[in-house]
Formats: structure tokens, C-alpha cells, sequence
């Protein structure tokens, strides 16, 4: 990137704050905002859910109904709970998750993404160089310079190419791990770093199905090494769907705050109708019945921390919010690039249409939507 390019850079939290704070309340004269004495009594007749109540709110510019009915929760249980539809929401229940993508480096793509789907991105996605361990290294702190202040997960390899496994588990490659945390902890001392990520399919240089106690041991000394500079770190274990059976390079519990599946619909090898598509994806090797139950064994939070289509119908981006919503998903990323798979959803409109419609705060038109609570798990 360019000099002029980072000068740039500067602007993204000023162009962010008009977009999604300032312009649309200022576009909105709400009666909300007068004196409670000068307000006079406003009802609709709006059926009896609570959809209908928030619809009409986010028209008047969240001004509340009087004597609408209470929001509560689907049921008395603590800690987030599956959605109904439409504001069933509190801060300890229902939580929604934090939504991310993979958008490149540049503040332009991340101002283009949130414009899409009309709400601001949690977080973007960074990857370490994997050619080799001095590029790595040296990767680290110009990924963050790129969008400054942008709260980041950074995939982090065990090893580079051209390395193994064993050197990794004897402690050969530490010293650069280390490096690579003090870049990680002086930008965010609570980053989610994906150690590993893919590890069971057979294109990655740690892939760990051939040996994985080895890859067991090279992941525990990340973290070991990443908690030695910053205890707040927390670590994603993240399998790739199609690939392997990932159960037995299982790191452990005590290293292991989510789990999670990379999951592509990708018409070069998954066809048929949407619907079959779909249960493919839910049935097949570390596919998302796999994630759900392997998560509820260990009770660790769940991650798709990477997910995307290239097909344009709409449908996946649909069942893959109402399962993120369903199943207390802490935080998701849309692959939202053409790099090694085109999940940029400009080029496939009605996937876009649908997965804005899914994520989007945004009324039709133009109006913020209300808001559930943010997971405070991430």
C-alpha cells in the first residue's frame, strides 16, 4: 500500500460514524427525542407479535410504542439463548454474535462491505504470510497498520512451509511465535487467534491427520508462548468442512476457548438442489451437526469463522444465519473476497440480498433496525 493509501486510513472511523451513527438519526425528527411531558400517547394496531412492534418502531426512528408488550427472552435459562423472531433479546440472553469478514487489507474494502449490508463489521479477519517464518514475522505489524483500530482475529500458523510438525513440538519455532504475540499483544491483549486453522485438510503445511499428536504438541506451545505475553489471549480451534475427520488432533480443553468450522458451499464439488446442498453441509466430515455436537461435548462456545458461496440463489447465506442465530454462535466472518474462492458477494446478488437481509441494521428504507445485544463472550 501507498503512502497516500495509509493517509487515507485515517478517515475510516469518521466515514464509519456517519454512516451508521450520525447520518441516520440526523435524516430522522423523532418525537422521541422531546420532553416526556410534551409527547403525546402513541399506539398502532400491529397484530400481536413482536415483529410487528419493531417494524413499527424502526419507521418512527425507535420511537417506543406506548404500553408495548415486554421483550423477554424465549425462556427463563441464563446465558444466550436461540432467537424468536424479532427482538426477543436482553443483555444476559440472545446475545447476537459478532459478525466479521475477510475484506483484504485496505479501509476502502472494509467501508464497501459495511455499505453492502448497511451495519459496521466487529472485526476482519488477518493472515500470516506462511511462505516463511522471516516473512511471518514481518507480516504481523504491517497487517495491523493497514486498518488501525479495527479489532482483528489473526489466524496463526504452527508452522511455515517447508517446516514440520516435529521441529514445531520440540520447541524449535518458539522464539518466532513469540515475536509474532508481542506484534498481537501490543495491538489487542484479548485478540482470538486461530491457531492452526484448517488443520485437517491436506492442503495445509501443518496438516495434522498423518501425525496428529505432533500437531497437538506444535498447538499447545502457541499457546503456551502467546500466554506467556498475554494471558487474555483466547485461541480458536478450527477445522475446514470436506476435509478429514478432525476429532483426534483435538488440542484439549484448557487450550481451547472455540470451536469452529471453515465451511464453503462450492459449486466445483457440491451440487444438486439448495436443499441437498444443505444437508450436505450440515451431515459431511466436521460440517456443522459435526460442530454443534463436538461443542457441546467439550462446552466450548462455537465460531464459523470463515463461511461463503459461490452459488447465486440466495439460499445459503439464508440457513447459515438461521443457524448461527439457533445455535449460540459467538462470532462469524463471510469470506468476502475472490482470493482462492470467490465468496464476493457483489458477484453473486442474491446471495448478497439475502445474507444483507439476514445481518443488515437497516430497514429498507434507510432506518437503523433495533438492536439486540452484542455477545460479550468475543
Amino acid at each position: 500500500m501507498f503512502r497516500s493509501d495509509l493517509r487515507k486510513s485515517g478517515f475510516l472511523w469518521l466515514k464509519r460514524f456517519l454512516a451508521f451513527v450520525a447520518l441516520p438519526y440526523l435524516s430522522c425528527i423523532s418525537i422521541a427525542s422531546q420532553p416526556a411531558a410534551a409527547q403525546t400517547q402513541l399506539g398502532a394496531n400491529v397484530g400481536y407479535t413482536t415483529a410487528g412492534i419493531t417494524n413499527m418502531e424502526g419507521l418512527l426512528c425507535q420511537r417506543p410504542l406506548n404500553g408495548a408488550v415486554p421483550r423477554v427472552a424465549s425462556d427463563n435459562s441464563s446465558g444466550p439463548q436461540p432467537c424468536e423472531p424479532a427482538g426477543c433479546c436482553t443483555p444476559t440472553r440472545c446475545a447476537e454474535p459478532k459478525l466479521g469478514a475477510y475484506v483484504g487489507y485496505e479501509p476502502k474494502t472494509v467501508i464497501a462491505m459495511e455499505k453492502s449490508i448497511c451495519r459496521p463489521l466487529d472485526f476482519i479477519l488477518g493472515y500470516i504470510d506462511l511462505s516463511s517464518w522471516s516473512n511471518a514475522v514481518a507480516d504481523v505489524p504491517w497487517i495491523f497498520q493497514q486498518v488501525p483500530g479495527m479489532k482483528m482475529v489473526l489466524a496463526m500458523p504452527p508452522v511455515v512451509t517447508g517446516d514440520t510438525l516435529a521441529n514445531a513440538a520440540s520447541g524449535a519455532d518458539d522464539h518466532y511465535y513469540l515475536e509474532i504475540a508481542k506484534g498481537a499483544a501490543a495491538v489487542d491483549r484479548k485478540m482470538v487467534i486461530r491457531v492452526g486453522w484448517e488443520f485437517n485438510g491436506n492442503w495445509s503445511p501443518y496438516y495434522a491427520t498423518p501425525n496428529p499428536a505432533e500437531f497437538i504438541a506444535a498447538y499447545r506451545r502457541v499457546v503456551r508462548v502467546f500466554r506467556s505475553v498475554s494471558p487474555t489471549f483466547k485461541f480458536e480451534w478450527c477445522a475446514s468442512f470436506g476435509a478429514d475427520d478432525p476429532d483426534s488432533a483435538y488440542p484439549g480443553d484448557d487450550v481451547v476457548d472455540f470451536i469452529a468450522t471453515d465451511i464453503y458451499e462450492d459449486s466445483s464439488w457440491l451440487t444438486g438442489t439448495a436443499a441437498e446442498r444443505w444437508n450436505i453441509l450440515l451431515t459431511g466430515s466436521a460440517g456443522l451437526g459435526w460442530l454443534q455436537q463436538f461443542a457441546a461435548e467439550h462446552q466450548k462456545p462455537i465460531a464459523v469463522p470463515e463461511y461463503a458461496t459461490n452459488y447465486n440463489d440466495g439460499a445459503f447465506p439464508t440457513e447459515m444465519a438461521d443457524w448461527i442465530k439457533n445455535n449460540h454462535v459467538i462470532y462469524h466472518a463471510w469470506w468476502e473476497s475472490r482470493e482462492a474462492f470467490d465468496g464476493y458477494l457483489p458477484d453473486h446478488p442474491k446471495a448478497e440480498k439475502s445474507y444483507s437481509a439476514a445481518w443488515s441494521w437497516c430497514y429498507p428504507n434507510g432506518l437503523l433496525r433495533e438492536q439486540t445485544p452484542m455477545s460479550e463472550e468475543f
